[in-house]
């Protein structure tokens, strides 16, 4: 293997491993929240709220 093969191997790597780490993951969730607003979120929403007292 050349070093210009061997260079241009790490540098893909490198391209590869700062672009998965720097994914955006928790943005990622939060939209996949926003857009479709699965059961179990609103279950766990629901869950944490405080309960309102209507005694009026």
């Amino acid at each position: 293997m050349h070093v210009f093969t061997r260079v241009l191997l790490c540098v893909l790597l490198l391209a590869i491993h700062y672009f998965l780490l720097f994914l955006p993951v928790s943005e990622l969730f939060i939209v996949y929240i926003l857009l479709f607003n699965p059961r179990w979120f609103r279950s766990f929403l629901d869950k944490t709220a405080p309960r309102e007292n209507n005694n009026d």
